[in-house]
């Protein structure tokens, strides 16, 4: 850390062992847990199939982002599913994500998605 600037590290979190290791990152420094959309698609990429929105893959993603903000730590993901599945970011949003990145041609389409998301949210909270 120089001045008041905190650098931020980046620690892939693309396997299931690093969910239980959230804790240890978090006590080792500055690292941001990055759920990394590339390993994914090396997997397809060997003719296994995918799907982020498969109810195991939304599991790991919740336990991920739950454990880190319990450590202290915030959460990005990497990907376009936010951009092509308007459900996919009402639940990065509702999950508590912090930031979200995407190719620049999806910059627009993730933003309408997540404030239409964290509209529903502010009404469901409201309807309570």
């Amino acid at each position: 850390m120089t001045g008041s600037k905190r650098v931020l590290a980046g620690q892939a979190v693309e396997r299931p062992e690093y969910v239980r290791q959230l804790a240890e990152l978090a006590t080792t420094g500055a690292i941001r847990p990055v759920i990394d959309r590339r390993y994914e698609f090396s997997q397809m990429a060997e003719g296994l199939l995918y799907d982020e929105r498969d109810p195991a893959v939304l599991a790991a993603i919740r336990a991920i982002i739950k454990r880190a903000h319990r450590a202290g730590l915030a959460v990005s993901i990497c990907g376009q599913a936010p951009s092509v599945h308007p459900e996919y970011a009402e639940f990065l949003v509702r999950c508590g994500i912090d930031s979200i990145s995407v190719v620049p041609d999806a910059i627009e389409q993730t933003r309408a998605n997540i404030a239409r998301a964290e509209l529903r949210v502010l009404l469901d909270c409201a309807r309570r």
